[in-house]
């Protein structure tokens, strides 16, 4: 803050200005990023766990009341909930398709003015080998 005073025109004569603070935003933005956690290790490695849309959001307030929900839908960029007002947000995440969560699916996020908070999903995909079995067919009487 600088405040300066500057003399007038003419003797003994001061200017002070008035100081205005500027208001802090009192907005935030919380985004989410769902990712493939390959190894299973719950943290995203950038260069080889991707991101994944399909995974459905719901962010709500401390009481659970509803606010806002969003689906990810990109292999890039995480999704967020932007123009939030301070105070602490619970976000869960609903698997994309043939996923299952490798981290919690409920997070709590604390939102002040200006700031952006991250949140980390982790994700591996189902296994959906499947192996055809012999079917073997005995009979159950007794031969002689």
């Amino acid at each position: 803050m600088n405040v300066w005073a500057k003399p007038a025109l003419g003797p003994s004569r001061w200017t002070i200005p008035t100081y205005t603070p500027t208001p802090t935003p009192s907005r935030g933005t919380v985004c989410v990023s769902v990712y493939h956690d390959r190894n299973r290790d719950c943290i995203r490695q950038s260069t080889s766990e991707e991101l994944l849309p399909g995974a459905q959001l719901r962010l709500s307030n401390l009481t659970g009341n509803f606010v806002v929900t969003g689906t990810t839908l990109s292999f890039d960029r995480p999704f967020c909930f932007r123009d939030l007002s301070g105070g602490t947000y619970v976000v869960r995440e609903a698997n994309p398709s043939g996923y299952v969560s490798t981290t919690e699916d409920i997070w709590g996020a604390v939102v002040t003015g200006n700031f952006t908070v991250t949140v980390p999903f982790g994700d591996v995909a189902v296994a959906t080998e499947f192996r055809n079995l012999p079917l073997i067919l005995r009979s159950l009487q007794r031969s002689n």
